[in-house]
């Protein structure tokens, strides 16, 4: 017998060997690795506290604010107001971003669908840092600023016409936004062992999302959530206040804190862009029109209908 020969022979022998000593362990494969266990929070979880978080620091923040007698311009407790209107622009920001994020935590555990399993801990922490670090800001800029002040001392502020269209562009945002989230959600089945067993192997899990609302824009619902950002800041008017020339020299501090809902909306949008282009590019080269693909519209853009 060859020397090649001979060392097939060896293995074969040392592989039955290794199968029998298995089988008499109880077990016919080799034992593997056992699998790490999955860090950070499941997303279900990771987006409900982050939305939730955002609800109660506002909340939080404005109560403490107000109780310290410092700014007293929101939701005032004695007979200051009796002669004003319910609500005023300042005040029905603080009630439009509790309705906020009150719905995107809703959604977040009743709605919503996901396919990651855990989210790393850097984006939890970065996100609840995000979001809650805002959220405490802008109660500053909401309840000391101009605005409030005036609703404390003249009776209560007019409403500009440019917090009228930003308080009727947040509420259509905030429909359009929740609209789209239930359409996604149909799109995507539920995670569970028999809707993974429903589904064909060789059939694809990415659906390409259709409709009215998909005509134009790949993401309508960062659209939605951007405009109702833009309508908030218009609502409770602090871009009027960040560029009042008499708020600089008398209170910079609360002239700094006006920008704050702008910063936060610019870096929400910012984030949203670059989540855009990357699945808006995924998508696009997924549905390329083969093999029973839907061919994807070349009209569509990302965000910004004709634009982005």
């Amino acid at each position: 017998m060859s020397a090649a020969g001979l060392q097939q022979r060896r293995a074969g022998l040392s592989q039955g060997a290794k199968q029998q000593q298995q089988q008499q362990d109880g077990g016919g494969a080799e034992p593997e690795e056992p699998a790490a266990a999955p860090s950070g929070l499941s997303p279900r979880v990771h987006n409900a506290v982050s939305y939730a978080g955002a609800a109660l620091a506002f909340s939080a923040a404005v109560a403490a604010l107000r109780d310290s007698g410092r700014c007293a311009g929101v939701f005032p407790i004695d007979h200051q107001r009796a002669s004003a209107p319910l609500l005023q622009p300042c005040e029905l920001a603080v009630v439009c971003w509790m309705l906020h994020f009150v719905r995107r935590t809703a959604e977040s555990v009743w709605l919503h669908r996901y396919s990651q399993p855990t989210v790393p801990i850097f984006d939890t922490v970065t996100e609840y840092l995000y979001y809650w670090g805002f959220a405490a800001w802008i109660a500053h800029a909401v309840v000391c600023t101009d605005t409030a002040a005036a609703t404390a001392t003249s009776g209560g502020a007019s409403w500009s016409a440019a917090q009228l269209a930003g308080g009727g562009l947040w509420l259509l945002a905030e429909c359009g936004n929740c609209y789209v989230h239930v359409q996604l959600a149909r799109l995507r089945p539920a995670a569970t062992p028999a809707a993974a067993a429903a589904v064909p192997a060789t059939s694809s899990r990415l659906k390409l999302p259709e409709g009215a609302c998909f005509a134009l824009v790949s993401f309508p619902h960062y659209l939605c959530e951007i405009s109702s950002w833009l309508g908030w800041n218009l609502m409770v008017g602090l871009p009027q206040d960040a560029l009042d020339a008499d708020t600089w020299r008398s209170d910079p501090i609360s002239a700094i804190s006006c920008w704050s809902g702008v910063l936060f909306a610019c870096v929400g949008g910012a984030i949203m862009a670059g989540w855009a282009d990357e699945k808006h590019c995924k998508m696009r080269d997924h549905f390329d029109g083969k093999q029973g693909r839907p061919a994807f519209p070349a009209q569509r853009k990302r965000i910004i209908p004709f634009i982005f």
